[in-house]
């Protein structure tokens, strides 16, 4: 059996079998970093109300203590996830009730 570099420093080599297992064990514990692709986190989810709520990037970033380019990289997260390319996008898809952010009214009605 040919043993192979595992990407853990804990566990220089490993056999393939038991590299895969630790690599099935590492995604489903709860500390993992991603559970859920789609899911978005907290802050992503914080971000883009204020986004839908019309707010810039640097009033995002004001309004939840964070850089702009923090903001930046979060709306590059929610884009990704929510296959969307552009801010009007997602605002539309929200509206449209296909961004997962709950019913909210535009912030003019």
């Amino acid at each position: 059996m040919e043993l192979v570099r595992s990407p853990n420093p804990h566990m220089p080599t490993a056999d393939p079998v038991s590299l895969a297992a630790f690599r099935a064990a590492k995604r489903s514990h709860p500390s993992s970093r991603v559970l859920d692709e789609q899911a978005l986190t907290k802050t992503e989810i914080d971000v883009a109300r204020c986004l839908v709520g019309g707010a810039s990037n640097r009033e995002i970033a004001a309004r939840l203590f964070m850089s702009v380019r923090t903001v930046e990289a979060h709306l590059t997260r929610i884009f990704r996830k929510r296959s969307v390319r552009s801010r009007t996008e997602f605002v539309a898809g929200h509206f449209a009730g296909v961004t997962g952010l709950g019913a909210t009214q535009p912030s003019g009605t």
